[in-house]
């Protein structure tokens, strides 16, 4: 497969697939979370996991 086909392919596997998310983070206020992301190996698994964790314990945007 060449690279023009494999992007091809990959374009239309992620427009079915895939949605991406834009999180905006304040320098002063967010600077732990930050930190935090910024020396996680893994960045997506990471938020994957503590988004995971707040829903298992039933918490969303409601439950401030």
């Amino acid at each position: 497969m060449g690279s023009e086909a494999k992007r091809k392919a990959n374009k239309k596997y992620d427009s079915i697939n895939v949605i991406k998310l834009y999180v905006k983070l304040n320098k002063k206020t967010d600077a732990d979370i930050i930190e935090y992301i910024k020396n996680a190996e893994n960045k997506q698994g990471t938020f994957k996991k503590a988004l995971r964790l707040l829903m298992q314990q039933g918490k969303n945007w409601k439950n401030k």
